[in-house]
C-alpha cells in the first residue's frame, strides 16, 4: 500500500549494510530529483510508530536535502530476513558498496536465518547464494572479513584495500600486517602468494620455527615484497643461526674489549681535529694518516 508519510517519521532500515555514503553523489542525486521529481515510491514497513526503510536510503537523503516534508512510500508487511536480504541485494546490484559493508550485511542476515528457522551452516550458504547470485567461496571469504576488528575493516569501507587481502594479511601477522600492506598498496594475489610461501616455511625443528616467526615478523614489518622475497629472507635467517651457533665463546669479550678501545679512539681522534691544518703541511704523511683512515672506516662500518 502506497500512501504519503513524514519525513520526520522515517526511520533507515536496522539491517542496512552500506555503512557510509558519498556526500557528494547524495548531492548530484538532489540535484535530479529536484529537476525531474522522484521516479517511484520508496519501500518500507511499519514498526513501533515509524516507517523503516527497506531499501532507497540515498534517495532519502538527497530528498531531505530537498527539505520535503512528505514522501510517498510502499508499505509492505516484511519480516526481519525480508528487510536484511532486500537491502542487501539493492545495495550489491549498485556500485560501490565495499567489501565490509557487504560482509556485514551478509552475517546480519544469516544470523537472522539462524534465529527463526533451523538452518544448517551450508543450506544458509546456497539460501544466500542463490539470493545474491554469488558464489559460496567468495560468500565465506565476505563471512571472514564481516569478523575482522571494527578498526581492519574502516580501510576496507575507504577502498583501500581488499576485503580478501585483508583477510589474507590478517591470518599472516595480525592488525600491523593489515596497515602495512594498505601503506604499501598490496593486492590480493601478492599477499596469498607471501603468505603460501611462509606457510610452506619447515617447521620439523625449533630453529625452523624460529626462522618462519621471523620472516612472518619481516612481512608484518614490510620487509617482504614478493613470494621470492620470504625464501631469500628465511634464508639469511637461517644462515645467521648458523653463524651464532658457531660463534667463539669467548667473542663477547672479545668485544667488550674492542668497544672500550673504540671509545679511546674517538677520544684521542678527538684531540688530534684542532691540527690537522698542521698535519697537511706535511703532504706525504697526510696522505699515508688519510688512507689508513679511509681503510679503517670501510673495517668498521661492518660492524656499524
Amino acid at each position: 500500500m502506497i500512501r504519503k508519510v513524514k519525513v520526520k517519521d522515517i526511520r533507515p532500515n536496522p539491517f542496512q549494510p552500506r555503512k557510509t555514503q558519498d556526500a557528494d553523489a547524495i548531492k548530484s542525486l538532489a540535484e535530479e530529483i529536484g529537476r525531474v521529481g522522484l521516479w517511484g515510491a520508496l519501500r518500507g514497513r511499519e514498526n513501533n510508530g515509524y516507517v523503516e526503510l527497506c531499501f532507497g536510503h540515498r534517495r532519502f537523503e538527497a530528498i531531505k536535502l530537498l527539505d520535503w516534508k512528505e514522501v510517498e512510500v510502499d508499505i509492505q508487511r516484511l519480516s526481519d530476513e525480508e528487510m536484511a536480504i532486500q537491502a542487501l541485494i539493492e545495495n550489491l546490484q549498485r556500485e560501490g558498496l565495499n567489501d565490509a559493508d557487504k560482509g556485514d550485511g551478509i552475517a546480519k542476515y544469516i544470523e537472522l536465518r539462524r534465529e527463526s528457522q533451523k538452518f544448517t551452516e551450508a543450506n544458509i550458504l546456497d539460501e544466500v547464494s542463490s539470493l545474491l547470485g554469488l558464489s559460496k567461496s567468495r560468500i565465506s571469504e565476505l563471512l571472514k572479513v564481516s569478523r575482522l576488528d571494527e578498526e581492519l575493516k574502516e580501510p576496507i569501507r575507504q577502498q583501500k584495500i581488499a576485503g580478501g587481502a585483508a583477510v589474507l594479511a590478517e591470518r599472516i601477522g595480525g592488525a600491523k600486517a593489515v596497515k602495512t600492506v594498505v601503506e604499501k598498496g598490496m593486492g590480493k594475489n601478492a599477499i596469498g602468494a607471501i603468505g603460501g610461501e611462509i606457510a610452506a616455511l619447515p617447521e620439523q625443528s625449533e630453529e625452523d620455527k624460529q626462522v618462519k616467526e621471523k620472516v612472518r615478523k619481516a612481512f608484518t614489518r614490510g620487509d617482504i615484497d614478493t613470494a621470492e622475497d620470504v625464501v631469500k629472507k628465511a634464508r639469511q635467517f637461517k644462515a645467521h643461526a648458523t653463524r651464532k651457533e658457531s660463534m667463539p665463546p669467548d667473542l663477547i669479550d672479545v668485544m667488550r674489549e674492542w668497544t672500550e678501545r673504540a671509545k679511546r679512539w674517538a677520544e684521542q681522534l678527538e684531540q688530534v681535529v684542532p691540527y690537522m691544518d698542521y698535519i697537511d703541511r706535511e703532504p706525504t704523511v697526510a696522505k699515508r694518516w688519510r688512507d689508513a683512515v679511509k681503510v679503517l672506516i670501510e673495517k668498521l662500518e661492518k660492524f656499524a
